[in-house]
Parts: structure tokens; sequence; C-alpha cells
């Protein structure tokens, strides 16, 4: 076999150069490097920020029997605790009653919209609400609890939903007539 000469006579080597990236390419893609790690850092601290002031420890209970009467008022209990570390402003409970459920006292609407103002850090707000199921025995029904909310930092309103069934049993008194 023939072996292939390193140099080839009368022809001058060809030597490739070495291309050394220049000095400030370097210095961008620190920038960018840079600029992205303080990003990802301003994106980071946002995130937590919001998220402290969203109401996390924010807590509803809605207590109510499990069974009830038709025609026999109950109590629907709703327990707000704030337990954040900020101020829940505006708050507000609406309570949407299904059908053939009515409230106790001046109003004969299907929901009712209270508005409990800005509660505190740390402040717990019960709230009792008389309500007569009218409906045929034996039947469930659905009741929805709605608070709304600003909470502490932000601007947004929030709201958490409660639904709770409830069991409608024999009617509470039975009249029976019988003509003389």
């Amino acid at each position: 076999m023939d072996q292939i000469p390193d140099q080839i006579p009368g022809v001058a080597p060809v030597v490739s150069p070495v291309v050394e990236p220049p000095k400030h390419s370097m210095k961008k893609l620190f920038i960018i490097v840079a600029s992205l790690l303080a990003l990802g850092i301003i994106a980071l601290a946002a995130f937590f920020v919001f998220r402290s002031g969203a109401g996390d420890d924010f807590s509803i209970t809605v207590d109510t029997p499990e069974r009830v009467q038709a025609g026999v008022p109950f109590n629907l209990k709703v327990n707000i605790s704030n337990d954040s570390g900020s101020m829940l402003k505006d708050t507000q409970i609406i309570i949407n009653l299904p059908d053939e459920f009515v409230f106790v006292g001046p109003t004969k609407e299907a929901f009712q919209n209270k508005r409990l103002g800005d509660l505190e850090p740390g402040a717990i707000t019960p709230e009792t609400f008389n309500i007569i199921p009218m409906s045929q025995e034996n039947t469930i029904k659905q009741i929805r609890v709605v608070v709304s909310y600003i909470p502490g930092t932000l601007s947004g309103r929030f709201e958490k939903v409660i639904t709770k069934d409830i069991v409608i049993g024999e009617p509470g008194a039975i009249l029976n007539l019988t003509p003389p």
C-alpha cells in the first residue's frame, strides 16, 4: 500500500487558523445568564408574596343539620376564620337557597347577601341564618354558601364556595281535618 505523505513537495501546508471567540461575546453570555437568574429570583419572590397575601389560612365552615323536617325552621351556621397574616377586605357571605326554601324574616328571596366588611388577621366571624324548608318530604336539596373577599395586598376579588346537601324528612306537623 502506498503511504500518503504528510506534505506534498512544492505545496505549502494548509494551516487552519485557531479562531478564538471574541472577548465581548463572553461578556454578553455572562449578562444574559445573570439577567435570567435575576428574573428567576424576582419571579420566585413574587410568587411567595402573592401566595402569602391570598389568604391561604382562610377557612369557612358551614354547619347544618343533616336531616330537617319540612315546614320546621333550622339554623345554617357559617363560621369564617381569618388565620392568615393579612386583612380580608370587603368580605361578604352569599347564601343561595334551593327552590322551596325561604329565609325566616323580611326577605322572601332565594338568596341573601350579608356584608361583613374587613376581617382582621385572627378574626373569627360566626353568622347564623334561619331557614324554613317548604319542599316535599324525602328529598335532598343543596344549599350553596359563597364567601367573597379581597385578600390583603391584592386588588382582585376571590371567592370560596361550599355546598351542603340537606335531606328533607317528613313534615314537622300533619294536620288532619275531618268534617263533623
